[in-house]
């Protein structure tokens, strides 16, 4: 155990050292081409994803249970998935593209299309290699592959940032992330071999079958989580969906923490089940509170201290960086529920059970389309932010009722219940300092840190955690 805790602990830091420079770049390249150029790149990018998810089709989870069970033929179902990947990347780039033009996007904004479909394809494939690694539990290379798009794509923008435009960004992106792909590709085949092409239309089929369940719930929740920006960027303008971004971008960083540790964790659980082991639950608390303790402290922040998050729009009106500040006080919200609620969706799908997720995906997709687009017409950007903080809660609910009927172990309701009970204390307490308080920045960062290990202390959080991880 004390070897997965040190894994853990280089995949946080290197993502700390490379995340954190990657979203700064961002912010500043927004500011450098403006929101309504980034708001419509925001929406392109939303659309690219939908094409990475359909073409990943669930390979990548299939991938990582297959090499956890230490399977002779991991790499035989490898070289399938990977022929099968190919396959749906083709039609993915078709069907989006198609998609793209007939919601009105043309001429040059279909030509940023096909980048920002380029881009997130070639995250996918960095996806997909990662899962071998991940697997394998070796999560030292899973480190270095899950920052390499991001150290390419930093270098580019470094050379190109005199001449950078809406059309420059995405071209780097694009490129940044194909490279990547290739180099995680070469180290793959370095380590287990070469992924060669097979094209056995019955275990083509018979895997694609297999994935379903699996593809058809990762691409309902990416619809789910990106709709409202696409909405927002046809139906309110790119202007509203750059401000917007503006504020999600931080949301979607800090969601990078959750991507980064949750997929160690879903390797976990389907490792620790097949062993019907023990350590089960305690590694289900530990995931809860590593996932949920950090992510609260940052949901307090986008409550009680907006502004910390809009500092490098220098070229921003002073009412464009009120109403980003208004949407990432909501966004707050969302963030803490994913904190608290995601684990329970890993689990159970690392288990191999998606369907009974699925299914409540489905229902929450038509009900996220309505409340995105009432959302959208009555508040713009404030009713999209609204509209995925009752996504999140939606889902959440949801998930932790699925996973108290599947009766594998007692779901840890009270735990739950005292993790709310620390959010809604340290973001309250933190909100009412910063109101009557007159305090510099770098003072509201040190009170809610002190604020944030002083609450989690006395709630016994900080402890549970120890005592989870030690005893596992």
């Amino acid at each position: 155990m004390s070897s997965f805790r040190r894994d853990i602990l280089l995949v946080l830091l290197t993502n700390l050292i490379s995340k954190p420079l990657w979203l700064i770049t961002d912010n500043l390249v927004q500011n450098q081409v403006g929101h309504a150029t980034y708001g419509l790149i925001g929406a392109l990018l939303a659309i690219g994803q939908w094409a990475w998810v359909f073409s990943d089709w669930g390979l990548y989870a299939l991938v990582v249970r297959e090499v956890a069970k230490a399977q002779p033929s991991s790499l035989s179902v490898g070289s399938t998935a990977f022929t099968l990947k190919l396959s749906l990347s083709v039609a993915a780039i078709l069907l989006f593209a198609g998609i793209g033009w007939w919601i009105g996007y043309r001429a040059e904004s279909f030509l940023w299309l096909l980048a920002a479909i380029g881009y997130q394809m070639g995250l996918g494939y960095i996806q997909f290699f990662r899962s071998f690694f991940q697997g394998d539990q070796r999560f030292r290379v899973e480190a270095i592959l899950s920052a390499l798009d991001k150290i390419f794509i930093l270098i580019g923008l470094l050379l190109l940032w005199r001449i950078l435009n809406g059309r420059v960004y995405l071209a780097t992106l694009m490129m940044g992330s194909l490279l990547a792909a290739l180099a995680a590709g070469a180290w793959v085949q370095q380590s287990y071999g070469q992924l060669r092409l097979h094209f056995s239309l019955t275990q083509m089929r018979a895997i694609f079958l297999q994935s379903t369940s699996f593809a058809l719930l990762i691409q309902v929740s990416s619809l789910s989580e990106r709709m409202n920006q696409v909405l927002l960027e046809r139906l309110a303008g790119a202007h509203e969906n750059g401000l917007y971004w503006g504020a999600y971008r931080w949301h979607s960083a800090a969601l990078v923490y959750s991507w980064t540790v949750l997929p160690l964790f879903f390797a976990r659980f389907a490792r620790l089940r097949s062993q019907n082991t023990s350590e089960l639950p305690t590694t289900f608390i530990t995931g809860l509170l590593l996932n949920s303790l950090p992510l609260i402290g940052v949901a307090g922040l986008f409550i009680a201290a907006p502004e910390l998050f809009t500092l490098l729009f220098t070229q921003s009106t002073s009412q464009e960086i009120e109403r980003i500040q208004r949407v990432l006080r909501i966004l707050g919200l969302a963030l803490a529920s994913h904190a608290m609620f995601e684990v329970f969706s890993t689990y159970i799908t690392s288990t191999g059970r998606e369907k009974a997720v699925l299914r409540l995906m489905v229902i929450a997709i038509f009900l996220n389309a309505l409340w995105g687009s009432l959302g959208v017409t009555f508040a713009q950007e404030r009713g999209a932010a609204w509209a995925l903080v009752a996504h999140y809660l939606f889902c959440g609910i949801g998930y932790v009722w699925i996973f108290h009927r599947l009766e594998d172990f007692k779901a840890p309701l009270l735990l739950l219940a005292k993790l709310w009970a620390f959010f809604l204390s340290y973001s309250g307490i933190l909100w009412g300092i910063t109101q009557y308080f007159s305090l510099t920045l770098p003072t509201k960062l040190a009170v809610a840190v002190l604020l944030w290990l002083s609450l989690a202390y006395l709630f016994g959080l900080l402890q549970q955690l120890y005592y989870a991880s030690r005893f596992r």
